[in-house]
């Protein structure tokens, strides 16, 4: 009963200390639990957008009126060189073509 006592009494008179320990507390465990539920929601988002993914290459065509196109059409080597990248052993496996 001893020991009761005085942590009462100690804590009575260093109050201020104590509600310091709890806020500090409740604010650390609560940047613990943010990171972790953002590191689950990560992982989530990686897994659904993974097979997801796409990429498109557009090439000019004799009608293409952009900037980097001026009406002209792709070079046939442009396009073997990058149909040949395309299906290298590489990258073959990662898209499908559409």
């Amino acid at each position: 009963m001893l020991v009761l006592g005085e942590v009462w009494s100690g804590l009575r008179r260093n109050l201020s200390v104590v509600i310091s320990v709890v806020l500090v507390t409740f604010v650390s465990l609560t940047f613990v639990g943010a990171a972790i539920l953002m590191q689950l929601q990560v992982q989530q988002m990686k897994t659904y957008w993974h097979d997801r993914a796409q990429v498109a290459i557009y090439l000019c065509t004799e009608f293409d009126e952009s900037a980097t196109c001026d009406g002209q059409e792709t070079p046939e080597e442009q396009v073997a060189a990058v149909k040949a990248e395309l299906e290298s052993a590489v990258l073959a496996r990662y898209f499908d073509e559409y």
